[in-house]
């Protein structure tokens, strides 16, 4: 691999490793504040971060 592209994957591996930390992290203080329906919220958290993800870039 070249070397720019062997930073990226490791940029991309630090972030997705940060990022399952934090829904991690959440739920957990959902579940410590008495949230029962965890999942659920996880589920719609999903989907609307998945949408976002599909929106195109607005340049301007």
């Amino acid at each position: 691999m070249k070397p720019l592209e062997n930073r990226l994957a490791k940029l991309n591996a630090k972030t997705g490793a940060s990022s399952a930390t934090a829904m991690f992290m959440l739920i957990q203080t959902l579940d410590d504040l008495g949230k029962h329906d965890c999942v659920e919220i996880y589920e719609k958290a999903r989907k609307k971060a998945v949408a976002y993800l599909r929106e195109p870039v607005r340049e301007g």
